[in-house]
Formats: structure tokens, C-alpha cells, sequence
């Protein structure tokens, strides 16, 4: 697949740090973010190709992130996997608008290849 732009936002650095490598690996340009607020404002100038927020971030959440991607008729198609804590978040996808949810500890390499299947217009196998 050819390579795509990634932006993964999470408050705990410990999950930025681990992140990256997997996607780079595998040939992905990935920027880390730290809060919602930052991850918006870098999405608006400059769009990537695939989304992965933290549902429970402080400020914006993740959830709120996804929210306002939804309803920008310039980014309402970004396909979009949210990382969560919870035991069970099927109503993320159901209700809140994302492709998919991933649920904390996750392994990166599952994460990269259900990223590589959003982006080349596929379903995630989460």
C-alpha cells in the first residue's frame, strides 16, 4: 500500500512514543499530538490521511475531535479509529461517527494494519 499521512493523538506520551515506530516501519509519516486542540488546528491546514484519537483526552476529547471532523463537509470522510479505555465502545462506531475503536492495551502493529485498511478504502478488522 502506499504510504499515508497518520496523526495519532493521545495525552500520555508514554503511547506517543510507542506508536511511531510501528507506523514508520511500515512506511507511514505518523505525527504525534498530545490534546485534541493542537490535533485540530493541525488537521484544518493540513489534512491526513487517516485519524487516531484517544476517546477521553482533557480539553477537546477525542470524541469531540471526531465530532467536528464529522461535520466539516472537508473532512467528514477522513476515516477516523478512536483508542479507548473502556471495556466495550461498539457505540462509538454506531453513534458517534468513527470507523472503528481500538480498545486500550492494544498492540501497534494490529493498530498499523487496521490504519492500512481504512486508508486504502477497506473496513478495520480490529
Amino acid at each position: 500500500m502506499d504510504p499515508g499521512s497518520v496523526i495519532l493523538v493521545d495525552d500520555r506520551e508514554i503511547i506517543a512514543r510507542l506508536v511511531p515506530d510501528a507506523f514508520m516501519t511500515a512506511g507511514h509519516a505518523l505525527g504525534g499530538l498530545l490534546d485534541g486542540f493542537s490535533a485540530l488546528e493541525r488537521i484544518k491546514r493540513r489534512p491526513p490521511d487517516f485519524l487516531v484519537p484517544d476517546c477521553n483526552m482533557p480539553g477537546l476529547s477525542g470524541v469531540q475531535l471526531l465530532h467536528i471532523v464529522r461535520e466539516s463537509s472537508q473532512l467528514q470522510s477522513l476515516p477516523v479509529l478512536l483508542l479507548t479505555g473502556r471495556e466495550s465502545d461498539e457505540r462509538i462506531v454506531r453513534y458517534e461517527g468513527a470507523n472503528a475503536y481500538l480498545r486500550k492495551p492494544f498492540d501497534a502493529v494490529r493498530l498499523v494494519g487496521n490504519a492500512e485498511a481504512m486508508m486504502s478504502g477497506g473496513k478495520a478488522w480490529t
